[in-house]
């Protein structure tokens, strides 16, 4: 690691907190001015903030520092909250009041004259788009020499023309659907009646047609550096995620439970076999930051051919995903949009019902969804593949996370030719 030279380029991610205390203390002592670029503040105000960072995202990008007295003499910090990490809490901040939420980076070292408090260093990217602060009257901001200033109609008109330059250029959204992982499947045994160890062979089993996959891309590539450590906290964030895979593998593991990691240079990839059910789940994720997951959906009955599908796990899964990603792109420090696509393929199956009430297969989780919930319109479907995608903004996996299963739940199950009362769902999905 080596020592800062520019706080407006250089990779922060690699530094030590001391090497970034001393970068900030050198800048703020440099005398450099504060213009369009660099901003520095004594203390952390949201109401005041965050119109700079929407300003610096419409204009030219910038630098802004807090914990910095105004005279740059003194570096007394900004005190952590008590119950949450400052990082997070600044960064879900500025995700949740501005709109489209800007590239930025959020960075965390001791303050110089308090060990406990803590100097901030938020680098915001320049984009060809209007950043709107959602709070108060004045929605658009632009940096004027040193200060953030409500744009008037010249600056407007600027910020439209960049716009509309950018999308005439045409540059290509990334395909959330394009794997990170070769091979990205699931499988099913051809013979149940094979031993757990002949189950797990690779001849011994062949690609299912029935599965979920879901995929999510950030907005803007995030550059990830795949290490050891990354891949050991992107599989304990899928234990925390999904319902019952860490308990199962934890009882089960060598037995009816097989794992297995594969890794290349530009992605990393776990798979989860439980044998007994048959039911295969694979994560990935990817140099730019893609997740995706596929999963089994279908469940034999008495070893007959499968059958069954979940709507219930249905659910689980898109939740558990979605809360995936907020988290895995949480711990890349990316608080930007991104694109979400879902595919669920249920060829031959009818849904899991009893009682008029669509139970869990694979999950153990107290959600039971009533049939008047979901209700099949036609008895049988006759289309079994559904396709869906949305932007997939801060809030919507977030503190909106339930809308969003409602508003993705809804478009599949339609496309599958079911009626869904969105407001029974949306009331059921509190015991997710």
């Amino acid at each position: 690691m080596g020592t800062i030279i520019n706080l407006f380029a250089d990779d922060l991610t690699a530094a030590t907190p001391a090497e970034l205390t001393q970068a900030i203390v050198q800048l703020a002592q440099a005398g450099v001015e504060e213009k369009f670029r660099l901003d520095f503040k004594e203390t952390w105000e949201p109401d005041k903030q965050c119109p700079d960072i929407a300003a610096f995202a419409n204009s030219y990008g910038g630098l802004l520092i807090l914990g910095v007295s105004n005279d740059r003499l003194r570096f007394p910090g900004i005190a952590s909250p008590k119950n949450s990490d400052l990082k997070t809490q600044v960064a879900s901040v500025i995700a949740t009041r501005i709109t489209p939420v800007p590239i930025f980076e959020v960075h965390t070292c001791p303050a110089p004259e308090n060990g406990a408090n803590y100097l901030i260093a938020i680098r915001v990217s320049a984009q060809p788009r209007i950043h709107l602060y959602l709070k108060g009257d004045r929605p658009v901001y632009v940096r004027s020499e040193d200060k953030s200033i409500p744009a008037n109609a010249s600056h407007l008109q600027a910020l439209l023309d960049r716009v509309r330059s950018a999308e005439h250029v045409g540059v290509a959204i990334p395909d959330p659907m394009a794997p990170v992982a070769r091979d990205f499947f699931v499988t099913k045994a051809a013979n149940l009646e094979a031993t757990y160890v002949q189950r797990q062979v690779t001849e011994n089993r062949r690609r299912s047609e029935t599965f979920c996959l879901i995929a999510a891309v950030p907005e803007h590539p995030v550059c990830v550096s795949i290490d050891v450590t990354l891949e050991q906290s992107f599989r304990r964030l899928v234990f925390g995620a999904y319902p019952s895979i860490d308990q199962r593998r934890s009882i089960d593991l060598g037995t009816s439970i097989a794992e297995r990691e594969d890794r290349a240079s530009s992605w990393y990839r776990y798979h989860h076999l439980d044998l007994d059910r048959d039911h295969e789940a694979v994560w990935a994720f990817g140099a730019q930051g893609t997740v995706q997951y596929v999963c089994e959906v279908a469940e034999r009955v008495d070893r007959e051919a499968a059958s069954l599908w979940s709507v219930v796990d249905l659910f689980v899964n898109l939740e558990s995903t979605i809360r995936l990603v907020h988290e895995f792109w949480t711990l890349l420090g990316y608080f930007g949009a991104g694109q979400l696509a879902v595919r669920l393929s249920v060829p031959k199956l009818v849904p899991a019902c009893n009682n008029d009430n669509y139970f869990p297969l694979f999950y153990e989780t107290p959600l039971v969804l009533q049939r008047e919930t979901i209700r099949e319109l036609y008895g049988s479907y006759a289309v079994s593949v559904a396709d869906t995608g949305l932007l997939l903004a801060y809030d919507a996996r977030a503190g909106l996370r339930k809308q969003t299963l409602v508003t993705v739940g809804n478009q599949l199950l339609r496309d599958l030719r079911f009626g869904i009362d969105t407001r029974l769902l949306r009331e059921s999905l509190d015991l997710l």
